[in-house]
C-alpha cells in the first residue's frame, strides 16, 4: 500500500478541515442477482460535467454475504474506447486495512502528455466480481459508497478542472436467490428430491452454475468431479 500513500496521497489528504465542493459527478454500482456460492458480476459507472483528471472511491459490503473475488478496469479505463482513458496509476484493494470493501484510486496522468477521461453519462469505471458465500440468506444485501475505508480513509473524490468535488451516489445491491432456476421451488428442495443434480456439493442446482475455483482438467466450465473423465484417458 506504499504507493497509495505517495502517489494518491494529494487525493484526499487535503479533506480533513476542508470542505470539498459539489458539482455533477455522480457514482452508481449497476447490481446483480445469483444463488449462495456463486459469483455475481458487478460494474461502478460515473458521470462528471467536466474532463475527469483523477478520483477516488470507497465501497462496503456485508461480509456475512458477499466476498469480493476479482476487480478489474471498466471500459472507460481504456484508450481503445471512445472518450476512454488508460490511467497512469490505478490502485484496486479489496483488503483494506479498516473496514470491509474495496477502495479505489485512480490518477490519469502522471506526466503529460495530457489523457482525462472526457466527461459524460453512466461511464463504466469498474468491474466488481463477487462471491456470494454458500451460507447466506435469500434477500437484498447493499452495496454502499462510503468514505470509511482503509487508513487513511480513501474519501469519494472526482477531480476536475483541477478541483476536488465531492460526487453524489446511488448505491448498489447484490440479490441472493433461493430458487436459481426460477421453477417455483426451492433450491435445497429441487436437489433433495432429486428435480436437479448437485455434482459438486456446493448447494446450488447444476444448471445455475458451478462454486468457483474448483479443478477443470480441460477447461470446459465443468468441474472435474462433475465428469468421470475430464481428460479421456481412460
Amino acid at each position: 500500500m506504499r504507493s497509495l500513500a505517495s502517489i494518491l496521497l494529494v487525493l484526499w489528504c487535503c479533506s480533513y478541515g476542508i470542505a470539498q465542493l459539489t458539482s455533477e459527478s455522480h457514482l452508481e454500482i449497476q447490481g446483480a442477482s445469483g444463488a449462495p456460492g456463486l459469483p455475481v458480476v458487478t460494474r461502478v459507472l460515473i458521470s462528471h460535467e467536466f474532463d475527469c483528471e483523477a478520483f477516488s472511491l470507497g465501497v462496503s459490503h456485508d461480509p456475512t454475504v458477499l466476498s469480493v473475488l476479482d476487480m478489474e478496469r471498466g471500459e472507460f479505463l481504456e484508450n481503445s474506447t471512445l472518450g476512454g482513458s488508460t490511467p497512469d496509476f490505478l490502485m484496486l484493494e479489496s483488503n483494506p486495512v479498516v473496514g470491509v470493501g474495496y477502495v479505489v484510486g485512480c490518477l490519469f496522468n502522471l506526466a503529460p502528455p495530457i489523457n482525462n477521461l472526457i466527461a459524460g453519462d453512466e461511464q463504466e469505471i469498474l468491474i466488481i466480481t463477487y462471491s456470494i458465500l454458500p451460507t447466506a440468506a435469500v434477500g437484498d444485501t447493499q452495496l454502499l459508497f462510503t468514505s470509511e475505508l482503509h487508513d487513511p480513509p480513501v474519501v469519494l473524490l472526482v477531480v476536475m478542472d483541477g478541483l476536488e468535488y465531492t460526487p453524489t451516489w446511488d448505491p448498489g445491491s447484490v440479490t441472493v436467490l433461493g430458487d436459481c432456476n426460477f421453477n417455483g421451488i426451492p433450491d435445497a428442495d429441487d436437489i433433495a428430491n432429486g428435480t436437479s443434480e448437485d455434482c459438486d456439493g456446493d448447494g446450488v442446482p447444476d444448471e445455475c452454475g458451478f462454486a468457483p475455483g474448483q479443478d477443470d482438467c480441460n477447461g470446459d466450465g465443468v468441474p472435474d468431479v462433475c465428469e468421470v473423465d475430464c481428460n479421456q484417458d481412460g
